[in-house]
């Protein structure tokens, strides 16, 4: 099931967006919960309540409250880096203002049928990635933790281990960094030298 959130206060251009997803939901056998929101207060209110999406299509000019402060609030006050904000707006002229805030797309009205479902199929796959785990041997026990909630990988050389930081743990196993290196070379995963490995989207934080 993917949780999939609309919030635009054009009420007909939640339903264009909402019809489209789930035309493409029925052709690709996929299980989509949608919400919608007409309003910016009302989603973030709802998202306070520790309710999560995995996708979320957010229009720029939304009442009182912007597009942007709401995907601030998501970032920054609720720390999500996880849920997938595809921007859609008239205008292009917050492409800079939204840089970082890492938006997963940014959708110009009026809204491309063909456009959305290609974003939509780039947006799922990102997803399926984010699900995968790295697997690895700690204290005779075998682990398993998904790769977007590593921050890095540090050589400890007099142990001759590594040590896996996460966002709520770490470990010390043995293991070679240009073996785990080799592994998650299709992954977001950058050397920033010989004994650091860091997942790229959380280098702020390492830094």
């Amino acid at each position: 099931m993917i949780n999939i959130a609309i919030c635009d206060d054009n009420i007909h251009m939640c339903s264009e967006i909402e019809n489209i997803l789930l035309n493409y939901q029925k052709s690709n056998y996929l299980r989509f919960n949608i919400d919608i929101f007409s309003d910016g207060k009302n989603l973030i209110k709802h998202l306070d309540l520790g309710n999560k999406y995995q996708i979320l299509f957010l229009d720029i000019e939304i009442g009182n409250i912007t597009g942007v402060d709401i995907g601030k609030y998501i970032r920054k006050n609720l720390n999500n880096r996880e849920i997938k904000i595809i921007y859609v707006s008239s205008f292009d002229k917050y492409a800079m203002e939204l840089f970082d805030l890492k938006p997963t797309n940014f959708l110009i009205k009026p809204i491309d049928k063909n456009k959305i479902k290609e974003v939509l199929e780039d947006t799922l796959y990102d997803l399926e990635i984010q699900s995968e785990e790295f697997t690895f041997n700690f204290k005779n026990d075998i682990f398993k933790v998904k790769l977007k909630d590593i921050i890095y990988f540090e050589t400890i050389k007099l142990l001759k281990n590594i040590k896996l930081v996460t966002i709520d743990n770490e470990y010390i196993f043995r293991e070679n960094l240009n073996k785990i290196q080799e592994n998650l070379e299709k992954h977001d995963f950058i050397k920033i030298n010989k004994s650091i490995l860091v997942n790229f989207n959380y280098r702020k934080v390492f830094k």
